[in-house]
């Protein structure tokens, strides 16, 4: 008897999923129709043709679909459908931004949906995007290798096989070579980040030899500045022993990274200014964290981990991981003011003021160690600001920001992770705080790859969330009417490369005139600091 109404209460549930998917999948077929409906008669109507303002909202329809039902078919068809839409508008208004958000869709189908049948159409268009939009040969080649090796037998591969053949025959080179400024490098026990400056775009090839173990990096066309030509570059901390640059050939300058050991590297540009920026990890266990260096939230016994929102374990909470070490940034600083507020408040001083005070919290309160990446009014690059967390082995990243938008009556706060940006809020707000090293559209398949790559994601979702929550909570105790718009996902160049949760909190909009009032109040953003307290205290907590 237990068992057949087992079985019951089975076909009964089975049947409630079925109906429920059914309904979603109705849902979903009458918003693609909607939308679908939008774009023909946007294509019918001159007035709504001509304006970027319609197109968008069309998109916005699409998306609409991926994000409320991700998992019905219409969804990967509709960020297929949302990439052909940026396509038409790059033709129509000439803006390559169209083309970088085009080349985000595809990828996001392509990793998001690695199964989807829009995949092969979706590789091939992004080769073509590269090859006879941005005339950018040297990704549209990566592009068409990865179609003939996923897809042999897709008739278009001789196509994709002839455009190879194309670029490997050679194309004009531009006249002049790049010249190599200058190496940096930051190091740790078990990281290292090294940026080769550059003054242009510039082609480079990489390989790994051992015995001794080291990396080479060939940048051409290109050569070295006098300042310095055959300098080698000591380092005496961390695995990384030297750094030698000499010019190889007429063209040609080449990087040697020599090492005691690794275990993995990767490399991605930057622009304006242009820089190659190289990742490298070691061998072995890392720092030890003592009980001192411990978070100690309170004297009770251990306790084990806590699943995460979605009911799993991640990495950090398998392994029972804790947090002993904290890295604060202020965002921007120094020559780069950040966001500035009709008054004259600057992004770069609210951003410092609350990192300090929540510095103090944190080591009074869970008795962490926490860095600040600045602590006075300096500038940092965006890729030193991850390799001051990533070299001192960092538990957590935590980028504090202020927001920014045209529209002056947007206010509220939001925490971002790293991915893709699926909502134009989101694009919009990624692209300004990119803005000190602007995101060039034809080098953007290596940040890409950097995005998906990132093991992180979902640790550092989870601390969005608490981060998200606790300032929300926190804050509406003593302002009411606080808006919480949040946690929500962009490609920050800030966070690429973090190898520990990391986010970004953006914590008001220092161009609405009520929240910019706020903002210039020591008492708001004391209760600022504390609200972020919260949220890491809570996330803390909640690792076990």
């Amino acid at each position: 008897m237990p068992l057949l109404l087992g079985l019951v209460s089975l076909s009964l549930l089975f049947s409630y999923y079925l109906e429920l998917h059914a309904q979603e999948q109705k849902e979903a077929s009458q918003l693609h129709q909607q939308a679908a409906e939008s774009y023909i008669q946007l294509q019918k109507e001159p007035s709504l043709k001509g304006n970027p303002a319609e197109w968008k909202k069309c998109i916005d329809s699409f998306r609409e679909i991926v994000i409320l039902y991700p998992r019905s078919p219409l969804a990967e068809r509709s960020v297929f459908q949302v990439a052909e839409i940026y396509q038409e508008m790059f033709n129509k208004f000439g803006d390559q931004r169209y083309l970088m958000n085009a080349l985000l869709c595809l990828n996001t189908l392509l990793h998001q949906y690695p199964d989807s049948p829009y995949g092969e159409q979706a590789l091939l268009t992004a080769a073509d995007i590269y090859y006879s939009k941005l005339k950018d040969e040297s990704a549209a080649r990566e592009e068409y290798l990865k179609f003939i090796e996923r897809f042999p037998q897709n008739p278009n591969s001789k196509l994709a096989r002839e455009r190879i053949a194309a670029i490997e025959r050679g194309s004009p080179r531009r006249n002049g070579l790049v010249v190599v400024n200058n190496i940096r490098h930051w190091t740790g026990t078990e990281y290292t980040r090294v940026v080769i400056d550059v003054d242009d775009e510039v082609q480079y090839e990489n390989k790994r030899l051992i015995d001794p173990d080291r990396i080479y990096f060939d940048l051409y066309p290109a050569q070295i500045s006098p300042n310095i030509a055959g300098k080698s570059f000591p380092v005496k901390d961390g695995f990384l022993k030297r750094i030698r640059i000499a010019q190889h050939d007429k063209e040609v300058v080449r990087v040697v990274l020599d090492f005691a050991s690794i275990s993995d590297y990767s490399v991605f540009p930057l622009y304006n200014p242009n820089r190659i920026v190289i990742d490298i990890l070691g061998t072995g266990k890392g720092r030890e964290v003592t009980p001192a260096h411990l978070a100690k939230l309170k004297e009770s016994p251990p306790k084990s981990s806590q699943p995460n929102r979605s009911g799993r374990y991640s990495l950090a909470r398998q392994l029972g991981l804790r947090v002993g070490r904290i890295v604060l940034d202020p965002g921007h600083g120094g020559r780069d003011p950040g966001a500035l507020s009709t008054n004259g408040l600057r992004e770069k001083d609210i951003t410092l003021d609350i990192a300090l005070r929540l510095k103090k919290l944190l080591e009074s309160g869970i008795g962490c160690e926490v860095i600040l990446t600045r602590s006075t009014d300096r500038f940092l690059s965006l890729e030193e600001r991850t390799a001051i967390a990533n070299s001192n082995e960092a538990d957590l990243f935590v980028s504090i920001h202020t927001n920014a938008s045209n529209n002056r009556k947007l206010k509220g706060m939001a925490t971002y992770f790293l991915n893709f940006a699926i909502t134009p809020d989101a694009e919009a707000t990624a692209a300004r705080e990119n803005a000190i090293s602007s995101k060039n559209i034809r080098k953007l398949q290596e940040l890409i790859k950097k995005i998906t790559l990132n093991t992180k994601i979902g640790e550092s979702k989870e601390f969005a969330i608490y981060i998200q929550q606790g300032m929300s909570s926190f804050l509406r105790r003593y302002y009411k009417l606080t808006n919480n718009l949040g946690v929500k996902q962009a490609p920050f160049y800030v966070l690429i490369g973090a190898n520990m949760p990391s986010i970004i909190v953006e914590v008001a909009f220092i161009t609405n005139r009520e929240e910019e009032r706020l903002l210039n109040q020591p008492l708001y953003r004391q209760r600022l600091s504390e609200a972020i307290y919260k949220g890491i205290v809570d996330y803390i907590n909640s690792l076990g």
